[in-house]
Parts: C-alpha cells; structure tokens; sequence
C-alpha cells in the first residue's frame, strides 16, 4: 500500500484513508439497502401465515414509510450535530434484524413491530451516510463518490431478494437471522476507520431550530421534494403488492424474488445511465 508520496502506508494510514472511509460508508449503504427486499419477497408468506387482509398487509409498507418520513429529518438534524458515526454503525445492524425478524414472528403485531424497527434501522442510516460521503471525501472525488454511493445502495436492493430466497431456499426462514452478519462484520472497521467524521461540529451561532431548518429546507427544495413523493409513493406500492398479486396467481418464492431482482436491477443500471447524464 502506497501512500500519495509513494511511500508504504500502514494499515492504520490505509483504513484512515479518504478513498477507504468513502468506500466503508458505500459498502454500508449497500449492506443496509440489501434488506430492502426483504419485506416485499415474503409479504405473501406473511400474509398467508398470519391470516392477514389486504389492509393489514399494507399496514407493513405504511409503517416503514412513516418512520422513513418522520424519522428521517430528525436524525439528518441530529447528524449535524454529533461527530461520530453512530448512525453508520447501528442503523444497518437495526434494519437487518428488523428485516429478517419479520417473516419468523407468529403475531401481527410482532411482526408489525419489526417492521418498524426495520424502517427505523434504514432511516437511521440514511441522513448521515448521505452527508458521511460529502465529509470523508476529496473535493475533487465528490462527485465521482455520490455516485457509487447511490448506486452501491441500488445494487443492495438489486440483490436482496436473491439473499433473502437463497437462505430460506438452503435453511430455512429460521436462518434468516445470518444476512445481518455484514453489518457485524463492517461495524468495527467504520469506527476504526472513522471514529469522527469531521473534525468540529456546526457553532451555535450558525444552528438553526429544527421547524426551521425543516421549513428553510422545503422552501428551498418543494419541487424536488414533491416528485420524489410522487415517484417513491408509486415505485413502493408496486414493488410491495406485486409479489402478492404474483402469490395469488400461484407464483412460488423464486418467481416473486426473479421479479423483484429485475425491478430493483433496473433502479441500479438506470441510476448509473441517467447520472451520467446528469453529469453533463
């Protein structure tokens, strides 16, 4: 390993690199993204198992999409004020055990409970992986590194169905518990790596409230804001009822997890072509 002198780094200098923290926080956003998945593939298990109605089994995408929108704006307020990744770190371990937790629970409000907690977990991460790449960084790589970031998460979501239908195909829905192992494994090398994300936090004198940063942000950002309502309202809504649709037709695990892959495939190749575009 050679540093930008040409001399050899440590492996402490190495860790501590821009180049390892952007891509640690990258393979974190595709680790927390491969649960994704996990709910919509086994919706139509869940529901069969629990006996639940249409409206009940849509109670699962609601919950996860309020704690996305309430929860969210709080922890990006929050991020800005702490210095250490901590949401990095325990918001991919919170959203995989939500995820994988679901389709074992026997009751529907257990299951409802993971569901949130898997919600939370995605939430939690989000706000400061988002803003973690824009601080570990070179100005000069920015770019180049919000991009990867965003696809390494379609990518995660591309694969989550095959991971989840893999383990029950091989072991069992009791296995599940294995797919958080990666959030283990990577926990301790973003501390490591990263134990501050930047060196001061924001002065008091430059702090906004937080109905004020909110409003401030909406002011600023409505148009934008609205279209990706629109957009997210209609992409969830198929990829969670699909699979069910698919299950009522007679479709088995491998076909609702086949239709799952091409769909969130097509989110990660069509990220990568229309940045491109972007770019120019």
């Amino acid at each position: 390993m050679a540093d930008g002198s040409g001399g050899k780094m440590s492996a402490k200098q190495y860790l501590r690199s821009p180049k390892t923290k952007v891509a640690l926080i990258t393979l974190a956003h595709g680790v927390n993204d491969m649960y994704a998945a996990f709910l919509p593939t086994f919706m139509p298990f869940i529901k069969a198992n629990l006996g639940l109605s249409y409206a009940l089994a849509g109670s699962f995408n609601f919950i996860v999409g309020i704690f996305h929108i309430i929860c969210q704006p709080i922890f990006g307020y929050l991020s800005d004020r702490i210095r250490r990744p901590l949401p990095l770190i325990i918001g991919p371990i919170i959203c995989g055990i939500g995820a994988v937790m679901v389709p074992n629970m026997n009751s529907y409000h257990a299951a409802l409970f993971f569901a949130a907690l898997w919600g939370f977990g995605s939430a939690l991460f989000h706000p400061q992986g988002t803003g973690g790449i824009g601080y570990v960084s070179s100005p000069e790589q920015l770019r180049r590194s919000m991009t990867w970031f965003s696809v390494a998460g379609a990518a995660g979501s591309a694969i989550s169905p095959f991971i989840a239908v893999a383990i029950v195909a091989v072991m069992g829905y009791r296995w599940l518990p294995v797919a958080v192992i990666p959030t283990l494994i990577l926990a301790p090398l973003i501390y490591f790596s990263m134990p501050f994300l930047r060196s001061e936090t924001i002065p008091d004198n430059n702090r906004r409230g937080f109905f004020e940063t909110i409003l401030f942000l909406l002011a600023l950002l409505y148009p934008i804001f609205g279209i990706a309502v629109i957009r997210d309202m209609l992409f969830m809504s198929i990829r969670f009822l699909l699979p069910i649709k698919i299950a009522a037709q007679g479709g088995n695990l491998g076909s609702i997890g086949m239709v799952m892959f091409c769909i969130t495939l097509g989110c990660c190749v069509g990220m990568v072509f229309m940045g491109k575009i972007a770019a120019r």
